[in-house]
């Protein structure tokens, strides 16, 4: 897995906070608050801090809760990528984030059946998972093909 890094967030100037925040459109707490001005090809704000671009939930999180934790990242408890409401984030390491999500990855790590054959998988020592009847069909068919090419 590609480790992301992550660029610290400068001390904010009440000037950066007041023109963030004018880009935010506040509303109550449990709703989500949509970034106003420019997004990524991804969906997230951006925030031009200090000749940098900064994704706006980094922002909105690190003025809440402080710095980020190395190894970490922010997930959205809401889904939305434009969402700037902080109470909306938390912090999980950036493998479980990855599992949340909707990726083929993240998808076939929720499986918990075979699409085969419908059979629970069984866990391998080295942490992987398999089916044991389709192994053992796989196997035996392996193995009568191996047979039959040397004789």
């Amino acid at each position: 897995m590609k480790l992301i890094k992550t660029v610290p967030i400068p001390v904010l100037s009440q000037s950066d906070l007041d023109r963030f925040w004018s880009k935010v459109d506040v509303r109550e707490r449990n709703e989500c608050w949509p970034w106003l001005a420019g997004k990524d090809k991804d969906g997230y704000g951006k925030f031009r801090l200090q000749r940098r671009m900064c994704r706006s939930h980094r922002i909105a999180y690190f003025i809440k809760f402080g710095p980020l934790t190395p190894g970490f990242t922010i997930d959205h408890l809401c889904t939305n990528r434009s969402c700037s409401n902080a109470f909306h984030y938390e912090l999980v390491p950036i493998k479980i984030n990855g599992l949340r999500g909707n990726s083929p990855t993240a998808t076939h790590a929720r499986k918990t059946c075979c699409p085969k054959c419908g059979n629970r998988f069984s866990f391998r020592s080295d942490g992987g998972r398999r089916c044991k009847i389709c192994r053992a069909i796989y196997m035996k068919n392996y193995y009568k093909n191996k047979l039959a090419k040397v004789v």
